[in-house]
């Protein structure tokens, strides 16, 4: 069923809303309505998996990277980013465990970690510790890192 915008002369499907945003975290999706994450920033998602969240930040413009340690994952997302967003260079999707983040510190201005099982990195163990640390490290000073788990 469309949405209806406050206007009524616009509608706007299910299907459009997939396709610009993908399936991304609502929480995620609030930070971009709260104008937190801006298009000149760069973006890193930590634990990218096939890129659920990436598809808004690929069709904007964003200079975007992603880790996973699923070689599978990285080939999805390198694949989804030749289509969106053929200006990336393929070396910005690498295969790492998110503790090992092969990046230089400081390169992000954004880093991302969601997770959708539970026991993943919002659970504080010794691990999730490690990876939120190696995600600081990442990131511009006043730069924002987005770690939630369900």
């Amino acid at each position: 069923m469309p949405l209806k915008s406050s206007d009524d002369s616009r509608m706007t499907s299910r299907s459009d809303l997939q396709k610009q945003f993908g399936s991304i975290d609502i929480y995620l999706f609030d930070q971009l309505l709260k104008g937190r994450i801006t298009s000149e920033m760069r973006v890193l998602d930590a634990g990218c998996g096939g890129g659920r969240n990436l598809i808004y930040f690929f069709c904007s413009g964003f200079d975007t990277s992603g880790v996973d340690q699923s070689p599978e994952a990285i080939a999805q997302i390198r694949s989804l980013a030749a289509q969106l967003a053929p200006h990336l260079p393929v070396d910005n999707f690498r295969v790492a465990a998110i503790e090992q983040m092969p990046f230089d510190d400081e390169s992000f201005d954004v880093v991302i970690a969601l997770c959708q099982r539970r026991g993943a990195l919002a659970q504080h163990g010794p691990g999730d510790v490690a990876s939120a640390e190696a995600g600081r490290d990442l990131l511009c000073p006043a730069g924002l890192d987005y770690w939630h788990g369900r």
